[in-house]
């Protein structure tokens, strides 16, 4: 039987040994360059407007998706949030607390030790009048709230007109100016006693002074919470669209409300990826490249002779980075290539019925696996002149034959699925039928290599 893995030891031409002895170098280029010069995501192929039919076959959603506002709206109500956003201020119900249960507390005390001081008759006289007024203040002053000058200072340099107290579940809009420090509040009673009731009402300023403490703490977290939550609100309506949804029927008027979804979806297939899908396409394009040329280089190895054939090095790598641009445009079809294409021929190097037991599980495993593996099983047992006519695929026009009739049965197999409304939406496209005539060429080229050579 013979060795499917690469041999890596070095290949003579003539009497000059190739100096480049691995398709290694050839394909982390040509990773590079799919990953850096292929879009990185899908076009959306439609155009349409307000009010005009719709002229392509009826639409589903591919996937769940969020309906976005319009643009310039986004872009308005973005620019609102941001000037009108400002920091959070966590307001400490403790404290209020503990600073009337400290002024009673002193109160009772300042009672006890001047219940025969002239002066402080009438406070002796009514604790609970001036314990209760001493309450009112502090409410009034917490609820305006009390921070530290430090944090006065911090919040003028980094917010504008506005900042948010959050008491609980209620958070409320309040000026910066509004808000008290340790000193305005000691104005804010100086200011307020006078006009009380009270006989003697300067009794109660330097108690209450000593009950005074901030009880508004400034929270990153919350403004940044709250600041994504803003965003978040302006930018998506909050309806989603579930995948297979309907968006638009075939020849139905574009609404205002459709044309949003449709613009939604677009935005879906259009926005740019980060690092993380670099990354990913350079994984892919690396194993994808890997394969390819290591299997070249086992079938071909004269074409890594650097001295002799220079010029088919860069040729190979933008051949192949074409390629994978021309399969992109036909990504949802990219399954049925596999094992369609493949498989049969490795595993024409087992007994035929050993071979065409492992296909068949793997279909139905690969069935399984898929969201429209009905439709994939179908169209892969079409298929199965594959393993039956490869073998005459030994010269150009056995290989035209073999593509011919399996470009036939599976364009039958994926017209009869589409009519059925077995197939996905995203499938049911002339796309497709072209990607399974070129997996039928491809395969029948590749049996025609592999039968033809080995006569």
């Amino acid at each position: 039987m013979k060795n499917i893995l690469p041999d890596f030891h070095p290949v003579t031409s003539g009497a000059a040994a190739i100096p480049f002895r691995s398709p290694w170098l050839l394909t982390i280029v040509s990773a590079l360059l799919a990953t850096f010069l292929l879009p990185q995501q899908a076009p959306f192929a439609y155009r349409y407007a307000v009010g005009q039919p719709w002229s392509y076959r009826t639409l589903s959603s591919p996937f769940d998706y969020e309906v976005l506002y319009p643009e310039d709206q986004r872009k308005n109500d973005l620019d609102k949030v941001a000037s009108e956003h400002g920091p959070y201020l966590l307001a400490n119900p403790a404290t209020p607390r503990a600073g009337k249960q400290k002024l009673a507390e002193l109160l009772t005390e300042q009672t006890r030790v001047s219940r025969h001081d002239p002066q402080f008759a009438d406070l002796v006289a009514n604790p609970g009048a001036y314990e209760a007024y001493g309450a009112r203040l502090l409410d009034d002053i917490y609820a305006r709230g009390i921070v530290a000058p430090e944090t006065e200072v911090f919040l003028r340099e980094q917010a504008g007109r506005y900042v948010y107290v959050v008491e609980g579940n209620d958070i409320r809009q309040t000026k910066l100016a509004d808000l008290l420090t340790l000193e305005k509040a000691r104005d804010v009673l100086s200011d307020s006693l006078p006009f009380s009731q009270l006989r003697q009402p300067e009794m109660l300023l330097p108690l209450l002074e000593k009950t005074l403490e901030p009880n508004l703490v400034f929270t990153d977290s919350l403004t940044r919470a709250a600041l994504r939550q803003k965003r978040a609100s302006v930018l998506s309506t909050g309806i989603v669209v579930r995948k297979g949804e309907v968006i638009v029927s075939h020849n139905d008027l574009i609404t205002p409300e459709t044309a949003q979804k449709l613009d939604s979806l677009a935005r879906r297939y259009e926005q740019p990826g980060g690092w993380q899908k670099l990354a990913a396409y350079f994984i892919l394009s690396l194993l994808l490249f890997g394969a390819f040329f290591t299997a070249l280089w086992q079938r071909a190895p004269e074409v890594f002779d650097i001295k002799e054939k220079l010029w088919l090095l860069p040729a190979l790598s933008l051949s192949a980075v074409l390629l994978v641009n021309l399969t992109q445009q036909f990504a949802a079809a990219a399954p049925l290539m596999l094992p369609l294409a493949g498989l049969p021929l490795v595993l024409s190097r087992y007994p035929r019925p050993v071979g065409l037991a492992i296909w068949a599980v793997v279909i139905l495993l690969t069935g399984f696996a898929l969201d429209w593996g009905v439709a994939w099983i179908m169209i892969q047992t079409a298929g199965f002149l594959v393993v039956l006519l490869l073998p005459a695929a030994k010269n150009w026009q056995g290989a035209l034959f073999t593509s011919l009739v399996l470009s036939v049965t599976g364009g039958l197999s994926w017209l009869a699925t589409c009519w059925a409304g077995r197939l996905p939406q995203p499938l049911q496209s002339p796309d497709v039928l072209l990607f399974l005539v070129l997996a039928a060429a491809l395969t029948s080229v590749m049996a025609w290599v592999k039968w033809g050579k080995n006569d």
